[in-house]
């Protein structure tokens, strides 16, 4: 319990910089870390229920499709990755 104590007084005098909050592009709102990659866990090896495209027309994944690191990495490139993960079958 001491330790706790002294690491987060030494956190408070500037001992470790905090991180900046990262933020979910669609909604600007934060984005803890862990929940992220709870929910990648989550998805890879699902199936897309339908085709997810980008913006710019380039497909993400079709209809059908297993969820890749791959694919995750390119909804989260498009800003897709909430899209995506609203959109898949067991």
């Amino acid at each position: 319990m001491k330790a706790a104590l002294r690491r987060a007084q030494a956190n408070q005098k500037g001992g470790a910089k905090p991180q900046p909050a990262r933020t979910n592009p669609q909604t600007k709102k934060p984005i803890d870390k862990p929940v992220e990659d709870r929910r990648r866990a989550m998805l890879l090896g699902k199936k897309a229920a339908r085709t997810i495209t980008a913006d710019n027309g380039e497909v993400i994944v079709e209809s059908g499709a297993e969820i890749t690191e791959e694919v995750l990495q390119k909804a989260k490139l498009a800003n897709k990755f909430i899209e995506l993960s609203m959109n898949y079958t067991p």
